[in-house]
């Protein structure tokens, strides 16, 4: 467990753990991780923002970027925003 204690949250939630799902990737898939400030800003935008944005970008960092400013238009600006995008090589 010693990736938990170093978490920031375990002083607010103790009971906080990673959610942790298995999936087979193949070249040329792509993986998206963000934090909840950018999932709650999209909202019900969210899958096709991240589909119409990870398929147009030209890498997956350009993706991250436009995901964020769009995040960042539809008012995420009360919760922090992190966006991981990578492609499967």
């Amino acid at each position: 467990h010693g990736t938990y204690k170093h978490n920031k949250i375990l002083p607010i939630l103790p009971q906080a753990r990673p959610a942790v799902c298995t999936a087979r990737l193949r070249k040329g898939d792509i993986v998206v991780m963000m934090s909840d400030g950018v999932a709650d800003a999209l909202g019900k935008e969210l899958v096709a923002a991240v589909t119409d944005r990870t398929r147009n970008a030209g890498s997956p960092k350009a993706a991250a970027e436009e995901l964020l400013a769009f995040a960042d238009e539809k008012g995420g600006r009360m919760d922090d925003m992190t966006v991981i995008v990578a492609k499967v090589e």
